[in-house]
């Protein structure tokens, strides 16, 4: 009796072994495709980013820099249709009908994919958490230094960088990949919100753990009385001008922190994101695009298992006796679904005060909920 329930036992692991397998092979062949083509067309995009040191042997190093990203990106829809294609193959090939005929229920069908997609989760987190900030920022680095032929990058939007601390607003127009910060311009306020001086500086560095302003044009505004502050301004009264060759800057902002600003949220680490959105609340400035990023990397890997599942369903209900192309057409269709109700739920979240967390696993639950639902009923 033993020796039969070791060679139950055996044979399990080898049909799960198999089912792994299968469903890898299908994620790898996926994935090659997708991100072959998805590096082609953003290859030729980069073209007309060519200019000064910035080259085709540049363009082509920037797109295997930025490939940890994009499959970081593609990874819970690949895992899914990998899953799902994987499956379908065995049904295709009765092997799922052999499979329930000799015992093996659907719940462990299921369970044997999701330990497999439970190392796609592992490799995505790692992948996210350690691999795509460094890859990522090292070739938006090097391309803007290239671009400018001159080691300086555009900061943030097209026109430049805002940060407030305080009472103060500043917008920083250039920054160096090294700290080094170009055009900050200074608005500093009262608590009744009044102007009460603007400065300018040429560039900022950052030296002996403070910041050093240098070619200062400080302009300091008089108002005595906010009824009459337009007219004051614009006739120039009540303002005086100093230029100061060298000043210390005393503000929070380091220039670690400088450097994951700048970069999208999409692109930093659960770490990082989780310290700048406690930076921006200390300030009073809007930190839910960061909360709403830290989320969705923290619920990736629910956010694979859900899918797969989904993926697995499909299988077992609507798309049992299907063509492999009809099965990848729903697939992409129903990744593409998901993708968007999560792009969808972060303004949601900001229009009826929905908490980040809630926003971010909102998408997932719905498709956990489909999911076990589909395979109840095939079971």
């Amino acid at each position: 009796m033993m020796t039969n329930h070791v060679k139950t036992l055996f044979s399990l692991n080898t049909v799960e072994r198999y089912i792994a397998k299968v469903v890898f092979s299908s994620f790898a062949a996926l994935a090659l495709i997708i991100l072959g083509l998805d590096l082609l067309f953003s290859f030729l995009s980069e073209l007309d980013d060519l200019r000064n040191k910035y080259q085709m042997l540049d363009a082509f190093i920037f797109m295997l820099l930025t490939t940890p990203r994009r499959l970081y990106e593609y990874l819970p829809l690949l895992a899914m249709i990998g899953a799902l294609v994987g499956i379908g193959r065995l049904a295709n090939n009765s092997e799922l009908v052999i499979l329930r005929a000799a015992g093996m229920s659907t719940y462990r069908i299921v369970f044997s994919v999701m330990k497999a997609a439970f190392i796609l989760m592992l490799f995505g987190f790692l992948l996210g958490q350690m691999v795509v900030p460094a890859t990522e920022e090292y070739a938006q680095r090097t391309k803007a230094e290239k671009m400018t032929d001159g080691n300086v990058q555009i900061v943030g939007k097209d026109r430049g960088f805002w940060h407030k601390e305080s009472n103060e607003f500043v917008h920083f127009a250039l920054v160096e990949p090294s700290g080094r910060l170009h055009g900050i311009t200074r608005y500093q306020f009262n608590d009744q919100n009044e102007l009460q001086s603007m400065e300018y500086s040429k560039r900022a560095e950052y030296s002996d753990n403070q910041w050093h302003l240098y070619e200062t044009t400080r302009t300091q505004f008089v108002v005595t009385d906010a009824d009459q502050f337009e007219h004051q301004f614009e006739s120039n009264k009540k303002t005086q001008v100093e230029v100061i060759a060298e000043q210390q800057w005393d503000v929070s902002l380091q220039p670690a922190l400088l450097s994951i600003i700048v970069l999208k949220p999409d692109y930093l680490a659960m770490t990082d994101l989780y310290s700048l959105s406690n930076y921006l609340e200390v300030q009073g400035l809007d930190s839910s695009a960061f909360k709403l990023s830290f989320w969705r990397k923290a619920y990736q890997p629910l956010a694979i298992g859900a899918l797969v599942l989904i993926g697995i369903s499909f299988v077992f209900g609507p798309l049992r006796s299907v063509a492999m192309g009809t099965r990848l057409f729903y697939g992409i269709i129903t990744g593409l679904v998901f993708k968007y109700l999560q792009d969808f739920m972060g303004p949601a979240a900001s229009v009826f005060g929905i908490e980040a967390w809630l926003a971010a696993l909102i998408p997932i639950a719905l498709c956990t909920l489909v999911g076990f639902i589909m395979i109840r009923r095939a079971g």
